[in-house]
């Protein structure tokens, strides 16, 4: 008799995250030099399993700063304060199928 036993296939969380710039509520690529930019990020859980909390960093040019966070981004902090640097904040757990969404603003 021949038996055969299979591993159980574990379950992954699979992360999608959609980041955008805007100035004055219009896209530019590249932005122009000087004035407000918004950076929106949107994190999705696609896959099987709940995604853990994480953290999500984004890159911020040269002299920039950045002056605000949305509610929904925690913890974010600069460093350094002014660019080029990075800007770090947490995201929360997310449920398979849930989406977080935020804004920074450089």
């Amino acid at each position: 008799m021949f038996v055969m036993a299979a591993s159980p296939v574990l379950a992954d969380p699979d992360w999608v995250v959609n980041l955008s710039d805007t100035v004055a509520g219009h896209s530019y690529d590249p932005i122009p030099a000087g004035g407000t930019v918004l950076y929106g990020v949107r994190v999705s859980n696609n896959g099987s399993s709940p995604a853990p909390a994480s953290t999500i960093s984004f890159a911020i040019p040269l002299n920039a700063e950045m002056t605000a966070a949305s509610a929904s981004l925690v913890n974010c902090v600069s460093v350094p304060q002014v660019g080029p640097g990075t800007v770090t904040c947490d995201l929360p757990a997310l449920a398979v199928d849930a989406e977080f969404s935020g804004t920074i603003t450089v």
